[in-house]
């Protein structure tokens, strides 16, 4: 309710100002995204504030894990900056080794809030693989309100549900594709690609190796391998 007063007032300022009127159905969606944002906001508070208060403890067994066999394992993350209305978005495929496979570095225009960015990685992680014929992969991401929302089968019928929608039917077009959740602490190599995003120009891809920014976390991911698989 109060995403869609705030909303109302927000409509009202737009056409008291700038002159410019704003539908009543915009700003049920604009609710609804901001909703699902607000979500994923507190979701990452609550396991950011359990890592704080448990410093240690929280990251034994939350690093990157290998996968089995010739399975891939793709990460993804994405990193909004608002003031630029830019996007970053971050891929990176391992094997069991914690070997590259690939990786991206993608740069996109600010189009949706934090899930809209969650799901934007996900798919475009997902293009890639086609692209580059990966049979068996298991995705990763951070964002576990994605994660579920992909993975449940559901329909989704919020404002971003076309996304969602998405994302389930070409992970059920392939098999052999997974999709799972990892903390941050697993993911932290997908992040800082997304982060490179913001300050390049143009798309940046690798193959069988990665960017000299990513190289530390890579060899720190390396040491989990041999004590955890997924």
């Amino acid at each position: 309710m109060a995403l869609i007063l705030r909303n109302i007032w927000y409509r009202r300022n737009r056409m008291v100002f700038e002159n410019k009127f704003l539908s009543p159905t915009s700003i049920v969606q604009m609710s609804l995204s901001g909703y699902e944002d607000i979500k994923l906001a507190r979701e990452r508070r609550e396991e950011y504030g359990f890592q704080a208060a448990n410093n240690v403890d929280s990251r034994r067994g939350r690093g990157w894990k290998k996968p089995e066999g010739k399975q891939l394992k793709v990460n993804f993350d994405a990193v909004l900056k608002e003031s630029t209305k830019k996007l970053g978005l971050g891929v990176i495929i391992r094997d069991c080794r914690g070997e590259v496979f690939a990786a991206a570095s993608l740069r996109r225009t600010l189009s949706y809030g934090a899930y809209g960015a969650e799901c934007t990685a996900l798919w475009e992680a997902m293009i890639l693989c086609e692209e580059l014929g990966i049979g068996e992969v298991i995705f990763e991401g951070d964002a576990k309100i994605v994660i579920d929302a992909v993975s449940s089968g559901e329909r989704d019928d919020s404002s971003l549900g076309h996304l969602v929608e998405n994302l389930q039917q070409k992970l059920n077009s392939h098999s052999r594709w997974k999709l799972a959740f990892i903390h941050r602490e697993g993911n932290e190599v997908a992040h800082q690609l997304a982060k490179l995003a913001l300050h390049g120009e143009n798309d940046m891809y690798w193959v069988e190796e990665g960017p000299e920014a990513i190289t530390s976390q890579l060899s720190i991911d390396k040491m989990y391998r041999e004590l955890v698989t997924i």
